[in-house]
């Protein structure tokens, strides 16, 4: 009888002890993958943005499959979705944001760079609109699948008003018409760069920080950044350009919205991405001005002397 007892009591711990081993297992299996997205983050932090979309593509595929996961997943593709942001990928930005939607539809995180918060705020609306209107022609279907005498109903009495509704269709499409004519027309004047812009960027893996102030007209002027250093500028519909006077510094962009904008940096074969959002006025203090900070890196570059 003790020999037996003792044999259940052995057993028990032996069990105790492999439930313990296993759940080990799991906990340090996850922290090392939560390390790889940390590890991500920083690397897209210090710009090495080569190096994080490997390391993001990795991470995705060993835990997409692992439903507890999700949110770190759509983390993940969110990360991608930002790096590919800051260098003007706009397909691969809209491919990621939809995966962040499609993996954990309730993801929210706080987004500092305005340009960005509102292309994530967009794929949002985007993906939420698509899922309703799926939800409303499933409905849709199933009615018409649980009333096929009625819908027979409906199409005959269809036939029989036709010469009736044909005048209400021709009205509602001339009106259908004038309105796609006054967006063409007015389409021009959505992008207006004139006032004063906060931007953001990278120049040869050097961040910048700095306010722009652009007078002038929507087509033509001349701008001046935070210190005082400036040039001109022209805009032709979306495509923005503009110059230092002093420096061959040439910003090229396009207007992601009426109050965002985004583009490449070129300056002595070097170069650089920005983002810009409209402040709506007022000035923001910077420790050095954007023409400056570029003449620094130029000079470490060797470009210039």
């Amino acid at each position: 009888m003790f020999g037996t007892k003792s044999l259940r009591l052995t057993g028990l711990i032996t069990l105790i002890f492999f439930v313990f081993f296993i759940g080990s297992a799991d906990f340090i299996q996850a922290s090392g993958q939560e390390d790889d997205l940390d590890k991500a983050r920083r690397l897209y932090q210090e710009g090495d943005y080569e190096t994080s979309i490997k390391l993001l593509g990795s991470f995705i595929e060993k835990l997409k499959a692992m439903v507890e996961q999700k949110k770190n997943v759509a983390e993940a593709f969110y990360l991608l979705a930002k790096i590919y942001f800051e260098v003007g990928d706009d397909v691969k930005v809209d491919e990621n944001l939809r995966k962040v939607f499609e993996t954990f539809p309730t993801f929210k995180k706080d987004e500092s760079n305005f340009s960005f918060r509102d292309r994530v705020e967009q794929a949002r609306r985007d993906f939420i609109e698509e899922k309703e209107s799926e939800a409303a022609e499933k409905e849709m279907k199933l009615k018409d699948k649980q009333q096929p005498v009625k819908k027979k109903k409906v199409l005959a009495q269809r036939g029989e008003k036709k010469k009736k509704k044909f005048p209400v269709l021709l009205l509602v499409g001339g009106i259908a018409v004038v309105a796609i004519l006054v967006l063409l027309l007015s389409k021009k004047d959505k992008y207006d760069i004139t006032g004063t812009w906060t931007m953001t960027g990278s120049f040869q893996g050097t961040p910048f920080l700095d306010t722009f102030t652009f007078t002038g007209s929507k087509t033509s002027g001349s701008f001046v950044d935070s210190v005082g250093d400036g040039g001109t500028y022209t805009v032709n519909d979306k495509d923005v350009s503009f110059r230092y006077s002093n420096y061959d510094i040439v910003f090229n962009g396009t207007f992601n919205g009426a109050n965002s904008m985004s583009g490449s940096i070129a300056a002595y074969g070097l170069s650089g991405n920005w983002s810009a959002s409209r402040t709506g006025g007022g000035s923001m203090a910077a420790a050095v001005g954007s023409a400056q900070r570029f003449v620094d890196v130029l000079k470490q570059q060797g470009k210039i002397n």
